[in-house]
């Protein structure tokens, strides 16, 4: 069973501070009414899924998670909206493109994931403490919907993150973010370079 004690070091506190920033960040942008706001709300939902998901790894590494049961694994849902998140607000970012109803559907594996995982956050906290201690039998008295889906979940992880960025440079190339077309004004230079350096830190 999970007997260490919980404690913050130096490494952690720092990841810390990253996801209270990328908090911060949120609340400015989903309170701005300034600019693209639909851009800006997407842009805001981003950071706070990044957030979120950066203090339940903290959790995770300082043992934390112990006293915070309810938290475990509800990142891996959010996993699933960094992607759609990251395309939607490119293409709100598109003066000759825009969201649409069927833009929806982009969340529709994150509504899976969290379907599939609702059990498990409504599930004993002592079922999941000796679950994540490795007694792999505590997953019987889960009722799954689908899979517990633990060997595979990285794999999904990484072919759903990897699609969105493919998805993304190929929407950017195809509307002209990607390279100069010509005469440009500053406000599409800036555009263009922001996209393709969020693009960039999205992919590594």
């Amino acid at each position: 069973m999970e007997t260490a004690t919980p404690s913050l070091d130096t490494w952690t506190s720092f990841f810390l501070l990253a996801a209270a920033h990328g908090y911060f960040l949120a609340a400015i942008l989903f309170s701005s009414n300034r600019g693209n706001r639909q851009a800006n709300r997407l842009l805001a939902a981003f950071l706070l899924a990044f957030a979120l998901t950066l203090s339940e790894y903290v959790l995770h590494w300082t043992r934390y998670i112990i006293d915070f049961s309810w938290a475990d694994s509800y990142y891996v849902p959010l996993i699933f909206v960094f992607g759609p998140l990251l395309f939607l607000y490119f293409k709100a970012l598109n003066p000759e493109d825009g969201l649409r109803r069927r833009d929806a559907l982009h969340f529709l594996p994150a509504l899976l994931m969290l379907a599939n995982r609702l059990p498990y956050y409504l599930t004993d906290p002592a079922v999941k403490s000796a679950f994540r201690a490795g007694n792999r039998e505590m997953a019987g008295q889960i009722h799954w919907p689908f899979a517990p889906l633990f060997g595979v979940q990285d794999y999904l992880f990484m072919l759903h993150l990897a699609a969105y960025a493919v998805l993304s440079f190929w929407y950017l190339r195809r509307n002209g973010f990607w390279r100069p077309a010509g005469e440009e004004d500053d406000s599409v230079v800036i555009r263009r370079n922001w996209s393709r350096t969020l693009l960039w830190l999205y992919s590594g």
